[in-house]
Formats: C-alpha cells, sequence, structure tokens
C-alpha cells in the first residue's frame, strides 16, 4: 500500500492523510489528531494502514478543538489528543471506555528557526535572557502548552515585557509557520510540535521548574463505523516496537497503563 500524503488545507490548521480509494478498497478510518503527534501519526501510520488494511484519514489541530469536533456528534472511528480531552470525551459519551490508551508524552520547548543562532535555554537565568532580548515570539492561543508558558513569565517578572512581542496563533502549526518564515524569532510548544516540522530546530525543552508535560492518549469513537478495525489501528500504533518512530519526532512512549 502507498504511504499516506499529507498536505495543508487551504484553511486553518487542518490537515488530512488520505489515499486514492481503488474500486473495493475500503473507505478510511477517520482520525481526529492533536498537533502534538502528528509527526507521529506520520512516521508510525503508513505501516499500520498496510497491517489493518484500511487507509487512515487524519484532521489535525489543537485538543480542544478538536474536542468540541467529536462532542458535536461528528462521525470519527478514532481520537488521538491529550489524555486529559480524551478522558472527558469517555465521560461525555463519544469514546468507549475500553478502548482508552495511553500512548505517548512529550515537555514544552523552544523552536527557532535552522538558520537562526540556537540560544542556550537551559536555565532559567539563560532563557530569561533570551526571551527579553528576542524581537518576538508565538504559541498557540489554544494549545495545551499555553498555561504553562504564561505562568513560566509571571515566574520569571517578564510577563509586562513580553505582552507586547507575543505573536498568538489559533494552533501549532501557524504559530511554527510564523518562525519558519521569519516573521517570528522564537516558538515556545510541545517538543514533539517543533522536532518534526521542516525548517525548525530544537534549541531545547524548558527547564525542568516551568515544564508541562503533555500526556497523549488513544480511544475509539463510540459511533465508530468499524469499532474493531479501530482497535486494531489502535494496538498498532502503540505496538512496542514504535518506540524509536516515537522518540524520533519529540516524543516518548511511557509505560503502558
Amino acid at each position: 500500500m502507498a504511504r499516506m500524503s499529507w498536505w495543508l488545507a487551504a484553511v486553518a490548521v487542518v490537515v488530512v492523510g488520505a489515499h486514492r480509494l481503488a474500486a473495493g478498497q475500503p473507505a478510511p478510518l477517520r482520525f481526529l489528531v492533536s498537533n502534538g503527534v502528528k509527526g507521529a501519526l506520520a512516521a508510525v501510520g503508513p505501516a499500520c494502514e498496510t497491517e489493518v488494511g484500511t487507509p487512515f484519514a487524519a484532521e489535525f489541530g489543537t485538543s480542544n478543538a478538536l474536542r468540541a469536533t467529536a462532542e458535536s456528534g461528528a462521525a470519527f472511528d478514532v481520537v488521538f489528543m491529550t489524555e486529559d480531552t480524551v478522558a472527558a470525551l469517555v465521560s461525555h459519551g463519544a469514546v468507549t471506555a475500553a478502548s482508552r490508551r495511553t500512548v505517548a508524552r512529550t515537555r514544552i520547548g523552544v523552536g527557532v528557526r535552522n538558520a537562526a543562532v540556537v540560544p542556550d535555554v537551559a536555565t532559567p537565568a539563560a532563557l530569561k535572557t533570551v526571551l527579553l532580548g528576542v524581537p518576538s515570539v508565538t504559541y498557540a492561543s489554544d494549545g495545551a502548552s499555553r498555561p504553562s508558558i504564561e505562568r513560566m513569565f509571571d515566574r520569571l517578572g517578564i510577563a509586562a515585557s513580553m505582552a507586547p512581542k507575543t505573536q498568538l496563533e489559533a494552533g501549532s502549526t501557524r504559530a511554527a509557520a510564523r518562525v519558519v518564515e521569519g516573521k517570528t524569532a522564537l516558538l515556545i510548544t510541545l517538543v514533539s510540535e517543533i522536532v518534526p516540522v521542516a525548517g525548525l530546530r530544537l534549541a531545547g525543552a524548558l527547564p525542568a521548574e516551568f515544564q508541562g508535560e503533555v500526556t497523549f492518549a488513544a480511544g475509539v469513537g463510540a459511533r465508530a463505523s468499524r469499532p474493531e478495525v479501530a482497535a486494531r489501528a489502535i494496538a498498532c500504533l502503540t505496538a512496542p516496537t514504535t518506540g524509536r518512530a516515537y522518540a524520533d519526532v519529540g516524543l516518548e512512549r511511557p509505560a503502558v497503563k
């Protein structure tokens, strides 16, 4: 089976992976996927499509935006989002409780354009100097890392200084694009939203005292068209052999819960 192809939609933060369906080929499983695990699905998904025998079609966005989609009654087969969001969807009845699987986790980091000098962000003092020295920073207005980032500004005593040079974007995809295009100097977001992006490099993770580790989980939609196939897809995506692929895109596979 051909590898999935991925492209940005004309509007905002939606990316869809799809095959041209041949006659008799199964309809794709519909995935709702957080930006933080976009790279993981791109890395592991093609082999799982082959193993499961069904193509995947993925819509990407922030977990908050995709939660609203899932709770609206929209049809989907698999969610791959922050663990808190998946738990909320289980409580809402949109995801089956027994299907929920913890998949991977990541930390918050700093990204810069490939051509830029990589700043030292290893200590609070060094990070504060960098943040005060850059002309602009960006992060997702609705991303999972925003609360931790803004608490960090407060704790460093630089919230007032950062406000006029902070350029919020709807989702990490747009925020990353600003840095790649040279419109903004610094990106603060999940490490897994920096490492896979062409044109970006990871300067480093935030110091431990400012971290907000994010864990991702997957689950089968309560109204999935083929729940048994969706469950097999999740089993493939969370197989022990996938650990290296997750690490390569800035994610760590935790102990299975």
